[in-house]
């Protein structure tokens, strides 16, 4: 609606009773002279801001701030030839006839002038190409975003031309409601995004859900949102100026909005998602502005219900396709008042004129309110008359006062809501046969996961989790080549690409540093220096997203008896300290280690504590009437309150490292594994928080993906934290996700393995002595911790247990028969040897040589006789039984 009345069939016979014009009169402009300083004035007031978060506030990533720019550009171009187009197309509708007569000046000059109609179509027209051009410097062939890309720019083109067509025929408004949902067909179709929506806290537990997915129901109401946006323009008018400034201000808040979203994000996908409706919105204030310039107090145009058509659908699909849909009402909040105000005259119940406009009088030239429902005279009635050219300004600044108050209350109440926790998996590669890291990632994706971290930098397994939009921690365990600005610098350097195409977030220091340090000071300075070089290097060349951190140990802390009783050991809290200031000065976490199994075992205590389910028998009350339940709850608290007596309270924990193994350990087995992921996964989640930190979410990575068969480490479970084994293959059911189904993880796809042959003992006890020498050597080369005591394969018998350690070692040197000979003492087989709980494992195919390029995690080799402290006693127990039975 414009405040403007359409050409009658007497305006019509007007053309052409008037006299010719002369030659130069016929080649001037109709039209008065875009107002330049009025649109400098109004672009500056609303776009600064923009401009100031995208080049200053934030860092954003080179590539994708060369798009914006590119952007940017062909969009001003779009509003050169916009504005140039304008006067060409004004004559040739005027010539049509579509012109009307500005209502507001009826009874002055102005009011008798022919106002040339739907000059939208111009500015949709330009949108169209420039969105189109753009394409060939942002998006390949391949681009995943190409077809949301130009469905959205198909359902922006259909309302332009179905707003063209109102304009033309001056369709009932009944059917202009079924307009916009015919034009965002397109969309909807092509729309693969999110359908889910979260349930705000207080109704959780009336719900009994906190993501809901409305699956069909979400595009219905994305499918509303499109007719709302449209016609909520349309109706928000009546002056000159209005439609195309609000539409200003409101593409100003989007721009804003997305800048902010882009510069708080470190998902690739979301990132990319705000830039693809930025990539809409520049164009759009572009082209708005150049008709602005004409459109503004006098307009010298009308823009018809083609423009406010297009300018609801372009941010509608903008909203949409960006992933704030919801958001996107907040900056509509004057439109939905304005509708409010209008529904009784929309809905019948109260009488409703053709032109629900202000009276004016062309004595004063000011407007008074009517009783009609809009905001326009609702201003009038609270405020008093006014000239239109100040309503309209009065109107604007009502829009943009009500985004940024509205805006500040959203965006402060987003920092104080809870954010869901999210939960991790680690993957290191000490074994024999490794997995492609193209699969792993795979694998990762498929199990829901979105959060990784990996022992390593090597450039081989970084390559792979590009374009992945994995969250990703990488490890640097040559830390004293980093320690350094120079070297940190140095170290950086070669791994830009890596830093600006992958998603990493977390930067981890050595293994332990803090527990090694309480005995070789040395050895944790010089972590110490490596944090501080590597984060400053990475704030100074704009990566400072990034966090670097050190993980500890439960072992730093002493006094474990209750979690309040719990500190940091005065060996090495000074360092702590100093450390903890310069995290909580780089926003970075403090990274912990838990795990349940040993930790209840070495205090003692009754197993049920290690599992989260509410079922222990042991329960620990802390002051303040604190209940523990459970190891999880009671050592992140435990940790909660030394950072709190070390100055710390406040820095955010997060659990990097928490696992259930599922051998070489009394009580690790896959049953009791299932059972504890079945509870720990749901309680992360649910963001319940600990006694400390109640409602607090705990980031959580889960130890670990796969089994790691060459972790020389003192404990024998320490090669079994995987929920795969190494070769690839699921172990318990486990839903990563946090739902809880009862579900086995997805299966590696693409993996090779090897033929099922085994390699065995042929029972030759001539020569003890030798037998057991090469038992002593397989298992030196190989993984024989399942024979440890509560291991899974621990009740073997002398042969069995021989003939495991010679398959692990077969199996490790890819069935090489030379594996197999063990001085004639060995024979392959084509017969499984398995028994009971003890798996005789085939290996996979070789997949890649492990070349650490930034040190090793592993430390020195273990000495023979530590690897076999565990089965040392039971095969001597064995070989007695084995010489008495002979």
């Amino acid at each position: 609606m414009a405040a403007r009345k359409r050409a009658s069939a007497t305006d019509t016979a007007k053309p052409e009773q008037e006299k010719p014009k002369s030659k130069t009169h016929q080649t001037e402009s109709p039209i008065r002279p875009a107002k330049y300083p009025t649109i400098i004035k109004i672009f500056l007031i609303f776009s600064v801001p923009y401009f100031f978060l995208i080049f200053s506030y934030y860092r954003i990533e080179y590539e994708l701030k060369r798009s914006i720019l590119i952007n940017l550009l062909v969009s001003f171009i779009g509003f050169l030839v916009t504005v140039s187009m304008i006067p060409v197309a004004s004559k040739y509708v005027l010539r049509r006839n579509l012109f009307g007569y500005d209502i507001n000046k009826k009874g002055t000059p102005d009011g008798s002038i022919k106002v040339p109609e739907s000059l939208g179509i111009v500015v949709g027209i330009v949108f169209l190409v420039v969105t189109i051009l753009f394409q060939y410097f942002n998006f390949t062939a391949d681009s995943n975003w190409l077809v949301e890309y130009n469905a959205a720019l198909a359902s922006i083109c259909f309302m332009i031309l179905l707003g063209f067509v109102d304009d033309v025929l001056d369709v009932p408004w009944r059917v202009k409601l079924v307009l916009p949902s015919i034009a965002a067909l397109p969309l909807l179709m092509a729309y693969a995004g999110h359908t889910t929506i979260i349930i705000p806290k207080p109704l959780v537990s009336y719900v009994g859900l906190e993501i809901l997915d409305l699956g069909w129901i979400y595009k219905l109401y994305m499918g509303l949102l499109a007719v709302f946006c449209t016609n909520s323009i349309n109706i928000h008018a009546g002056l000159n100026g209005l439609e195309v400034g609000q539409t200003v201000v409101i593409a100003c808040a989007i721009l804003i909005h997305n800048v902010m979203q882009i510069g708080a994000s470190t998902d690739p996908e979301y990132t990319q998602a705000h830039a693809f409706s930025i990539y809409l919105i520049q164009p759009l204030l572009a082209t708005s502005l150049a008709l602005l310039s004409y459109n503004w107090y006098p307009s010298s145009v009308f823009v018809g219900d083609t423009y406010t058509y297009f300018a609801g659908m372009t941010m509608a699909v903008a909203g949409i396709l960006g992933h704030f849909s919801e958001t996107l009402l907040i900056f509509f909040a004057p439109q939905v008042l304005n509708f409010l105000l209008s529904l009784p005259q929309l809905a019948g119940i109260v009488p409703c004129p053709r032109h629900r406009l202000p009276r004016f009088d062309p004595q004063s030239g000011l407007l008074t309110g009517t009783n009609d429902g809009t905001l326009v005279n609702f201003f009038l009635r609270q405020f008093g008359r006014k000239t239109e050219k100040m309503l309209c300004i009065s109107l604007l600044g009502f829009q943009w006062t009500n985004y940024t108050l509205e805006a500040q209350m959203y965006y402060r109440a987003s920092s104080l809501e809870q954010k869901y926790a999210a939960i991790g998996i680690n993957w290191g590669r000490q074994t024999a046969q490794k997995l492609v890291p193209s699969m792993v990632v795979d694998l990762i994706l498929q199990n829901g996961i979105k959060h990784a971290r990996v022992y390593s930098t090597q450039k081989d397994i970084l390559e792979a989790f590009i374009g992945s939009g994995i969250d990703l921690s990488i490890s640097i365990f040559g830390y004293p080549e980093v320690r350094t600005p120079e070297t940190a610098k140095k170290w950086l350097q070669a791994r830009t690409k890596f830093f600006d195409s992958c998603n990493i977030s977390r930067v981890y220091i050595g293994n332990h540093v803090f527990k090694d340090g309480i005995t070789n000071k040395t050895k944790l300075n010089m972590s110490m220096m490596a944090l501080e070089s590597v984060q400053n290097a990475l704030n100074e060349a704009g990566y400072g997203r990034v966090k670097v951190t050190l993980p500890c140990p439960e072992g730093v802390l002493i006094n474990i008896t209750r979690p309040s009783e719990a500190e940091f050991r005065p060996e090495i809290k000074a360092e702590m300290v100093s450390t903890l200031r310069f995290l909580q000065a780089n926003n970075a976490p403090f990274v912990v280690e838990i795990f349940p199994i040993s930790h209840v075992i070495d205090n003692g205590w009754d197993v049920s504590f290690a599992f989260p389910d509410n079922k222990s028998t042991h329960v620990v009350t802390d002051i303040n009437g604190a209940v523990y339940t459970n190891v999880f709850e009671f050592m992140h608290d435990a940790f909660a309150w030394a950072l709190r007596k070390a100055g710390a309270p406040d820095i955010k924990i997060v659990v990097g490292q928490v696992g259930w193994p599922t051998d070489g350990y009394p009580g690790a087995n896959v049953s009791t594994a299932e059972r504890f992921y079945k509870h720990l996964l749901p309680y992360v989640v649910s963001n319940k928080g600990t006694p400390m930190r109640p409602g607090a979410p705990i980031d959580t990575y889960v130890h670990a993906l796969t089994d790691e068969n060459k972790m020389p480490f003192f404990y024998p479970f320490a090669r079994h934290w995987g929920i795969y084994a190494s070769n690839g293959e699921p172990k318990y059911k486990i839903d990563l996700t946090g739902q809880g189904r009862d579900i086995f993880p997805p299966k590696v796809k693409g993996i090779m393995r090897m033929p099922q042959r085994w390699c065995v003992f042929n029972g030759n006890l001539t020569d003890i002595v030798r037998v057991k020498n090469h038992f002593y050597f397989a298992c030196t080369e190989a993984d024989c911790t399942s024979l440890a005591y509560g291991g899974s394969c621990s009740r073997l018998n002398f042969v069995q247990n021989i003939s495991f350690a010679f398959n692990m070692y077969f199996q490790s040197q890819f069935q090489s028969e030379d594996a197999c000979q063990f001085n004639d003492l060995g024979k392959v087989t084509t017969e499984d040897p398995s028994t009971g709980t003890c798996i005789f494992p085939v290996e996979v195919v070789k997949g890649e040589i492990y070349e650490s390029a930034d040190g090793s995690r592993l430390g020195v080799e273990m000495p023979i006789p530590t690897i076999f402290l565990f089965f040392f006693q039971f095969s001597g127990h064995c070989f007695g039984i084995e010489l008495l039975e002979n």
